[in-house]
């Protein structure tokens, strides 16, 4: 009878650790982004108050008219102006300060 031999024993290999690396750094923002996006926003908050400002210019620029000429035509011109853009504009600034 041969030596009893030993069976062998399988020892699986023990996975490998990740490896973390840092995340890459987001790409540094050049002064022109920084401007670009003051005047965006710039923009955006002043655009409601400067059409509000243009309609009521020419608001004031079509009542003066009106007045000058005295015509019925005039201002007809002006209420319908007054109704279509500086009331809607007005109401919408009005509304969003709320």
């Amino acid at each position: 009878m041969e030596a009893s031999s030993k069976p062998e024993v399988h020892h699986p290999e023990p996975e490998p650790i990740p490896v973390r690396t840092a995340p890459p750094a987001p790409p540094a923002r050049s002064e022109a982004d920084y401007l670009i996006s003051t005047f965006r926003a710039a923009g955006m908050i002043l655009s409601a108050r400067g059409l509000l400002a243009m309609s009521l210019t020419g608001a004031f620029a079509l009542a003066a008219e009106a007045m000058w000429k005295g015509d019925v035509m005039s201002l007809i011109a002006l209420g319908l102006y007054g109704v279509s853009t500086v009331a809607p504009l007005v109401w919408l600034e009005s509304r969003r300060g709320r």
